[in-house]
């Protein structure tokens, strides 16, 4: 591992000193043990400067799609309580006008809903969101071609707390956190200290730490489907590692999440994450493993499981506090994740 160490430090360095982010957390493991880990840089630069830590909670934006809401949906399917086929409509009824939209559709992000709407503009909270993406007109035929939406897993995250009667935070810890001894993740951090800062607010002039970047999260009181989840490199590990050892999914179940639906659609798709596939682009990088599933974060985050070679790779990244701008992160996640899976593939 001390290849690994100092290829992956000195991109990590070169990364902060280049400004591609202030500072960066990384864990590399298997399915038993972490076999590298970093911190660099800076968890804030404004007003003051404050270190980037090992245990420094990070806002995962998108993260939250695959590591709480897919997997929510996937526990639903092995109790016998969810088909990935049954229609939306069936759950939620502002969508029972949509023909053949089906829960697959809104995992694979072959819905054909508009990528995004502000809807923290214009709506007064979830259901008011519901309805309004509900009378949304499609940008395609449902299965048509894949369309990278937040509002897939808005919604899915109103399927999952009509059928378990409780709360999306509750639904969380009890079923994924608790289970994993994940004892840094949750919506809504309490405390504002060992935090990666985001972006200025500039309706406050400050930049936002502890609250969460998403503005449509925000909307529903940073509690949703598609972004809102806070952690640490190191409970996350320990997510990334239970598909390894399959401590919270069955295997069926990891296969049919990581198999690729949409490869003719556009884009690699499986359940939530994204699939790697050779000959496309991909922020696992080049190397990564065909078949190898991750995802990303716009506030810098990223995941990457590669069960070929037994390992996952946790990449956290503040780049928005910079300026969500600054996009120098999609080149960066692509040479990094090649520089450890070359020395590890050695």
């Amino acid at each position: 591992m001390k290849s690994v160490l100092n290829d992956a430090s000195k991109l990590l360095d070169m990364g902060v000193e280049e400004e591609i982010f202030p500072g960066a957390v990384v864990i590399v493991g298997d399915k038993d043990k972490v076999l590298f880990k970093k911190a660099c840089g800076f968890r804030e630069l404004y007003p003051d400067k404050k270190a980037m830590n090992i245990d420094t909670l990070f806002d995962l934006a998108s993260l939250t799609k695959v590591v709480v809401t897919t997997p929510l949906i996937i526990l639903l399917v092995e109790k016998g309580e969810i088909s990935l086929y049954d229609e939306v409509g069936y759950y939620l009824p502002q969508f029972k006008s949509y023909e053949n939209l089906r829960i697959i559709n809104l995992l694979t992000h072959t819905s054909g809903f508009k990528d995004f709407f502000p809807l923290h503009k214009f709506c007064k909270g979830l259901k008011d969101s519901l309805d309004f993406i509900g009378k949304s007109k499609l940008e395609c035929k449902v299965g048509e071609k894949v369309i990278y939406s937040d509002n897939n897993f808005i919604i899915l995250r109103s399927v999952i707390d009509k059928i378990l009667g409780k709360s999306f935070e509750d639904s969380s810890y009890k079923y994924i956190f608790k289970p994993l001894n994940m004892k840094n993740t949750f919506f809504s951090p309490k405390y504002d200290d060992n935090i990666a800062a985001t972006e200025l607010d500039n309706t406050t002039g400050t930049y936002i730490k502890g609250v969460v970047h998403d503005e449509n999260a925000r909307l529903f009181n940073g509690v949703s489907g598609h972004a809102g989840l806070f952690s640490t490199a190191l409970d996350l590990s320990k997510y990334c590692s239970s598909y390894l050892n399959k401590s919270l999914l069955r295997e069926q179940s990891i296969k049919a999440m990581t198999y690729n639906y949409t490869k003719c659609l556009g884009e690699s798709r499986g359940l939530g994450f994204c699939i790697k596939c050779y000959g496309e682009n991909s922020s696992g990088g080049e190397l990564i493993s065909d078949g190898a599933f991750g995802h990303t974060g716009f506030t810098g985050t990223s995941v990457w499981i590669d069960s070929t070679l037994g390992i996952y790779i946790v990449l956290l990244t503040n780049r928005v506090h910079l300026s969500r701008d600054n996009t120098k992160i999609i080149r960066f996640r692509r040479v990094f994740h090649n520089a450890v899976i070359s020395q590890l593939s050695m």
